[in-house]
Formats: structure tokens, sequence, C-alpha cells
């Protein structure tokens, strides 16, 4: 976000449409950097069911949108760890 605060000359809407699925100080900073350089900012806080449930049965490999890093797992052994991490964010 600050990149993206840096790249803008004006003032300015800024419209977040994301997972927030990232460490929540940086994600605040972000914000705060971006409002404290004149923009308004709104966030869209975007979710999907299996997002909250994990409700996935069999070994799945999932990938990173981001970083195309891809992970094989069991869903059975992580699901518990998932939804706990998931909540204290």
């Amino acid at each position: 976000m600050r990149q993206l605060a840096d790249t803008l000359q004006k003032r300015g809407l800024v419209v977040l449409i994301s997972d927030l699925l990232d460490e929540p100080s940086s994600v605040v900073t972000g914000l705060r950097y971006l409002r404290a350089r004149g923009m308004e900012v709104v966030v869209f806080h975007a979710w999907t069911t299996p997002s909250f449930t994990f409700p996935f049965q069999h070994t799945t490999t999932f990938r990173d949108l981001e970083s195309a890093e891809e992970v094989l797992a069991v869903p059975n052994a992580v699901r518990a760890h998932y939804l706990e991490t998931d909540r204290k964010d």
C-alpha cells in the first residue's frame, strides 16, 4: 500500500478489495499511510465460505495466489490450527 500511495499524485479515493490475510498491523499501517497522504480509503473485506469453515476433506494442494507458492496439506491434520489462527486475526 505504501508503494501505491507513493505513486499517487493527487488526493483521491482508494478502494481496497482483499481477503486481508496478512499481518493485521501491516494492513493497518498501510491504510494509515494512505490516509496520511490525503486518500479516502474504502475497504471491502472479501471472504468465502471455505475461509470460515475449511471444508476440505482430502489431501489438497493449496496455492498462494500472490506468490504462487504451493503447500500440500492433509485437511484433517491442519483444520483446527487454521480455524484457531483465523479467529485470532
